[in-house]
């Protein structure tokens, strides 16, 4: 069963063409997650959640860029799942309803009081009416990427500000494309993205920005500095 939400896309959504950022979008697509969470009893507006979703990777298309102060429409559905992840597909309409982007998010289930791994059963999905809807992607699967050797082109050592951090005291998953932002060349976007996590980056932690190039794509790793192990891979094709 689809869950929508209207959304009036903001000034701070918007970059100097006033136009909708790849952040906001997956904004769009967390915030409806969570709600979604909300009215199902997971997500909790006081105190730890009964149950709490973390996001392991987005694939995300756009194809139409919205301007500033326009009305969308953000649609999620449940398309398929595992005993250990569900697969969230997501669309988002503009006031003409055209469809004007379309996404992919991997997420696990963790007990918000424990921090313990929840398996996915049918009764934790059955407040969602979770039945398999279309697929945005036919065929796709997420990656299993555990690292990232690949010559870099160019590398930069960063600390996230606090304003990145969420209420989980980790820095927000919709952060880690501004923070390949800070290595792209300047002025680049990509209306074809996708991130892959793999461990959370703390406040106040600084991150390793590792730049490639590979065969057309542009990678981001963001590393630990120290034993360079993977926070996350951010790609743009």
């Amino acid at each position: 069963m689809k869950m929508t939400m209207s959304v009036l896309v903001n000034g701070q959504d918007v970059n100097h063409d006033k136009l909708i950022t790849n952040k906001a979008l997956i904004e769009l697509f967390s915030n409806i997650t969570m709600y979604h969470g909300f009215l199902c009893g997971h997500t909790s507006i006081e105190g730890a959640s009964p149950v709490s979703w973390i996001v392991m990777g987005w694939k995300m298309e756009v194809l139409k860029r919205i301007r500033m102060f326009s009305n969308v429409r953000v649609e999620t559905w449940i398309q398929s799942s595992t005993r250990v992840r569900v697969l969230r597909n997501y669309a988002v309409y503009d006031e003409q309803e055209e469809l004007v982007a379309k996404a992919a998010g991997e997420w696990v289930a963790v007990d918000g009081s424990t921090g313990n791994f929840i398996r996915i059963t049918p009764d934790l999905l059955a407040p969602f009416n979770a039945s398999e809807e279309e697929n945005n992607f036919p065929g796709y699967r997420f990656p299993d990427i555990r690292s990232s050797d690949l010559p870099t082109a160019e590398t930069k050592l960063v600390t996230p500000g606090l304003q990145m951090v969420d209420y989980n005291d980790h820095v927000h998953n919709s952060e880690y494309v501004n923070l390949a932002g800070e290595i792209f060349p300047a002025g680049m976007t990509s209306d074809e993205i996708e991130v892959v996590y793999r461990t959370q980056i703390l406040p106040g932690e600084p991150v390793l920005l590792e730049l490639i190039h590979d065969e057309g794509v542009h990678k981001v790793a963001i590393k630990n500095p120290i034993d360079h192990s993977l926070h996350a891979l951010v790609i743009m094709k």
